[in-house]
């Protein structure tokens, strides 16, 4: 976390929130992924670097409210929209 706050909610398996974590700014956190979750600033937002791996996988998925995959974005993908926005 480089400025502000960052909020997580773990999504339980049944699809209803659980755990709240707040991370302050300084905060570093590590972790092997695939826990479900949502991500928002704090009340004066955030500043977050990330560092992800996931090969050829996807990198993130989108969920809906029963858990089922709704999309999928891969490195290349997120890569190429980039790549158009700098036009």
């Amino acid at each position: 976390m480089l400025e502000g706050e960052q909020h997580i909610v773990v999504i339980n398996d049944d699809g209803s929130e659980g755990e709240h974590k707040v991370r302050p700014a300084g905060t570093y956190v590590m972790s092997p992924g695939g826990e479900a979750h949502m991500e928002y600033g704090g009340p004066e937002g955030a500043t977050v670097f990330f560092s992800l791996f996931a090969g050829d996988g996807p990198v993130f998925e989108t969920l809906d409210k029963d858990m089922n995959i709704l999309d999928a974005s891969t490195v290349a993908e997120m890569a190429a929209l980039a790549s158009l926005a700098a036009r």
